[in-house]
């Protein structure tokens, strides 16, 4: 689900690259500071949050259960695997030779 998400890189890279651009601007040129930047930077961060990756908070309850399920279900799978090969191989009837 995640690799969907990815192709989105390239907007944010995009849009990164012009508030970069006029941040320099203003820095360079017009003698702000670039520690008066910081909550604009921050926001920027959440907004892109919010908007690639929020969709697919919509599936995160249903995944969070379906994993504790396969756990579940794998857990019963290995105990009964691991059981089996000690009783066969560790506690069973040991071969000797005569």
């Amino acid at each position: 689900m995640g690799l969907g998400q990815a192709k989105f890189a390239v907007i944010i890279l995009a849009s990164s690259a012009v508030m970069a651009a006029t941040i320099a601007n203003r820095v360079l040129d017009g003698g702000d500071s670039l520690v008066s930047f910081k909550f604009m930077m921050a926001f920027f961060v959440v907004i892109n949050i919010v908007i690639f990756l929020g969709p697919l908070m919509v599936f995160t309850p249903r995944l969070a259960a379906l994993k504790r399920k396969g756990l579940l279900e794998y857990g019963a799978l290995a105990t009964a695997y691991v059981r089996s090969f000690d009783q066969k191989w560790l506690r069973g009837d040991k071969f000797m030779p005569c």
